[in-house]
């Protein structure tokens, strides 16, 4: 029943965005991490020309441009995300190791660990895991008591190694 003269029921949907945020029923985050893939592939594909190994741009121009233009879009509302599935994490970081790979021109037996420790990049999910409980660290310790208790997350992480 509706007090108000216009009454609409509100259909369920399974996936709703939210500043930029989808949030689907079961907080698998499937959407989100889905799209933020295909923003970041298309980002790339435009890029690709200045990253390539005939690009004029030095290496450190190149991780310029990832830090600037890629990372963002793969980290946009992290603590909103974070607590995604390792599975679903990983498609994302396919699309950094694809990035560092090509702005490197490395070759196909580099492990991507090494790749990101002579470049002094964070593994990806280890960047959002580390972001995210900053955040809330944060959060917890900011000057309004009313936002203190609205971030209160008890222990984010296990970190597995």
């Amino acid at each position: 029943t509706c007090a108000l003269p216009i009454c609409t029921d509100i259909p369920w949907k399974n996936t709703v965005k939210y500043l930029g945020v989808y949030y689907d029923k079961e907080l698998t985050w499937k959407e989100q991490i889905t799209k933020i893939a295909s923003k970041s592939n298309q980002q790339l594909g435009r890029l690709y020309p200045l990253i390539n190994s005939q690009s004029k741009l030095n290496l450190r121009q190149k991780l310029t441009i990832y830090k600037t233009l890629i990372r963002p879009i793969l980290t946009y509302a992290t603590p909103t995300w974070s607590k995604a599935s390792k599975t679903r994490l990983t498609h994302l970081a396919i699309i950094q190791n694809k990035y560092l790979r090509i702005a490197t021109n490395a070759p196909w037996f580099m492990r991507n660990t090494q790749l990101q420790r002579d470049l002094n990049i964070s593994p990806l999910i280890q960047f959002i895991r580390e972001t995210s409980t900053k955040f809330f660290a944060e959060a917890t310790t900011h000057q309004n008591p009313a936002g203190n208790q609205a971030f209160y997350v008890p222990d984010l992480w296990p970190l597995k190694q």
